[in-house]
């Protein structure tokens, strides 16, 4: 029997190796057939004539020759017909057929080949360390909590424009993302710019959650001789010692209150207010507003447009003019009166001058 040997671009389906197999099977079964017809007539030659035994030893021999040819012909078309994507547990339990596998799973250059696939369905095909390559987004993906597939960074990204396309959100779970400029580098740490003339949205937010009275949005560390701050222009700014200067000058938004029997929120002057307007009372003119907790040097200039009284925190024992106004002692203001404020004493005096809407002085004392 000729030894034939298939190459694996004869066999690259499933079909042509069953056929290849077939006619395989036939020939064994034909030259074992005509093997035993020779035999049949050695033996009969053996009992007739007592042929040496030499010659039955080498007919002997020579089928054991015949049977290796049969196996090397049968694992030539074997591993000839080796498919990729197809391991079974003959492959893996073959040297000759696992290396072969091998061979065509790591391509030339030592890289690994993944059979692209579509993704996986269900938490039970998932595993944690788990990967794949994704035949629809062209892209791997791997499980870092054997629950959930996540798409793996572009590996091809070469600027933050392109890391941007691939999420646009940090979630800072350790340190702090830093950005820093060594020394003579002559470079701006961060630059935004906003080109959107059309929407005008805004450049920059900062939202924290953070309610504590001291929690900081923003901190800024920098030299005292320097600036923390600076407005467009040059026009404004604030200093790293804590000076603001303003060009044309600073001009706060009146806080509008109405007077009432109670402390509440409608009649409470909100510390750090620098100029408030007493539009309406709740009731009669012996409603008040009420000065919140003084910081020395705070001011506060009130416009009373309605007549109202003016007092202090109830039990916070806090003075106007010398006079102690958290109860039945307030300052009675008239329709058009302009009082001007200044904390003197933190927490405790306040030290107050009074004008009508012309001009006049007026005396206050609270009774």
């Amino acid at each position: 029997m000729k030894r034939r040997k298939y190459e694996s671009d004869e066999l690259d389906s499933f079909d042509e190796i069953r056929e290849a197999m077939n006619a395989l099977r036939n020939e064994v079964v034909n030259e074992f057939e005509a093997q035993q017809e020779e035999l049949n007539r050695l033996r009969d030659r053996v009992t007739k004539k007592k042929k040496k035994k030499g010659f039955v030893m080498k007919r002997t021999m020579l089928s054991i020759v015949m049977l290796s040819i049969v196996a090397g012909v049968l694992l030539t078309a074997a591993s000839g017909a080796f498919v990729r994507n197809d391991i079974t547990s003959e492959i893996a339990g073959n040297p000759d057929f696992l290396s072969e596998y091998l061979r065509n799973v790591v391509n030339s250059g030592n890289t690994y080949v993944f059979n692209p696939i579509a993704a996986p369905s269900g938490s039970n095909n998932i595993d944690e360390g788990a990967m794949y390559y994704d035949i629809s987004a062209n892209t791997f993906y791997g499980s870092k909590d054997g629950s959930t597939w996540t798409e793996f960074a572009t590996g091809g990204a070469t600027s933050l424009d392109a890391a941007y396309n691939v999420g646009s959100t940090i979630d800072v779970g350790g340190d702090a993302v830093t950005l820093t400029v060594s020394d003579t580098d002559d470079n701006v740490v961060l630059a935004l710019v906003q080109n959107d003339s059309t929407n005008d949205n805004t450049a920059m937010t900062i939202t924290s959650a953070a309610n504590a009275a001291n929690a900081i949005s923003l901190d800024i560390d920098s030299q005292s001789t320097g600036r923390d701050i600076e407005g467009t222009g040059a026009t404004w700014y604030v200093t790293g010692a804590g000076l603001a200067t303003f060009t044309i000058g600073a001009q706060s938004t009146p806080l509008d209150r109405t007077a009432n029997t109670t402390s509440q929120a409608g009649s409470l002057i909100t510390a750090g207010t620098r100029i408030v307007e007493v539009t309406a009372v709740a009731g009669a003119a012996t409603d008040f507003v009420v000065l919140p907790v003084g910081v020395l040097g705070e001011r506060v200039t009130i416009i009373a447009t309605v007549a109202c009284e003016l007092r202090t925190i109830a039990a916070s024992n806090d003075e106007i003019n010398e006079v102690d106004s958290d109860g039945t002692q307030e300052y009675q203001m008239t329709a058009g009166d302009i009082v001007d404020l200044i904390c003197v004493e933190a927490g405790a005096r306040w030290t107050a001058v009074s004008h009508t809407i012309l001009g006049a002085a007026k005396t206050i004392v609270p009774d």
